[in-house]
């Protein structure tokens, strides 16, 4: 076992490296410079113009955006390099099929996007690096639903999950997330019932407007990382139904209280889901 000192130069260390990812993510996210000029602003899109058609430069949108196909009468033919980086606030993006450049990490550190794109297929002028986050992607997006990845992404209730064999999960969330959350057992789309079994990995990471969340008995498993640094979180109920939850999973949440129904600690929770020595309420009832 590790001493007290190893283990709190081990949380020193992990502060530091996430206190300075945060800082980098925050000021990313102020990416629209006063000093910087663009030829116009439209549809909450910040662009440049050519005898080719419209490059989008930024935007200050969030939720779901649709790219229209023309702006100012022209049509949109490009995005370029780092235009929604950080965009935290987006949940999804469609891209028509006028669209054939993308540039360098055009969507990088966007947590909790999907990219439904037009196009069937990547196009030869978009950047190598265009989703340098490797957000999931929908190809065909007029014709289907399903992401590169084998998952259906949708928004219910406000909180986003990915979807597979009649399975849910909760997946990354926007930073956007608060208040109070009550996660269902069962997610509908499309007219089919989903059973919710998982929180992913990073799935509330930095949604420090969380103040507290109950997880359903249908839940076996919450990933790596899952609540960090949810700073104002306060409390969670899990359930004796959760036999998996991985390293850190509520790392950085200094306000936190757990409530657990099991009586003790389950044999398949890693031995740094509590990391940070969270408060813990062993055979909470609800």
């Amino acid at each position: 076992m590790a001493s007290f000192d190893s283990k709190r130069k081990t949380i020193t260390v992990l502060s530091i490296i996430l206190g300075l990812a945060s800082l980098a993510c925050m000021i990313a996210a102020f990416n629209v410079s006063t000093d910087t000029e663009y030829d116009g602003y439209a549809e909450g899109f910040y662009y440049d113009e050519s005898d080719d058609g419209v490059c989008i430069r930024d935007c200050n949108l969030i939720g779901d955006i649709v790219i229209p196909e023309m702006l100012n009468d022209k049509e949109v033919t490009e995005i370029g390099n780092s235009a929604f980086n950080a965009c935290r606030g987006v949940t999804s993006i469609t891209i028509p099929d006028s669209v054939t450049s993308i540039g360098d990490s055009a969507f990088s550190d966007c947590d909790g996007l999907t990219i439904y794109c037009e196009a069937t297929s990547l196009p030869g002028g978009w950047n190598r690096n265009w989703n340098s986050s490797d957000c999931p992607v929908v190809w065909d997006c007029r014709n289907n639903d399903c992401a590169d990845d084998g998952y259906r992404y949708v928004v219910v209730d406000g909180i986003r999950y990915r979807l597979r064999y009649g399975v849910a999960e909760v997946a990354e969330q926007p930073f956007s997330i608060r208040g109070d959350i009550v996660l269902s057992g069962t997610i509908t789309y499309d007219r089919v019932a989903y059973r919710m079994k998982g929180i992913g990995a990073s799935a509330f990471t930095y949604c420090d407007g969380l103040r507290s969340i109950v997880i359903p008995d249908s839940v076996t498993r919450i990933g790596d990382f899952a609540f960090s640094y949810c700073d104002r979180l306060k409390s969670i109920i899990i359930p004796d139904s959760v036999t998996s939850i991985g390293d850190f999973a509520f790392s950085g949440c200094g306000r936190l209280t757990i409530y657990c129904e099991a009586a003790s600690q389950p044999d398949g929770w890693n031995r740094n889901w509590n990391f940070f020595d969270c408060p813990v309420v062993w055979g909470y009832y609800r």
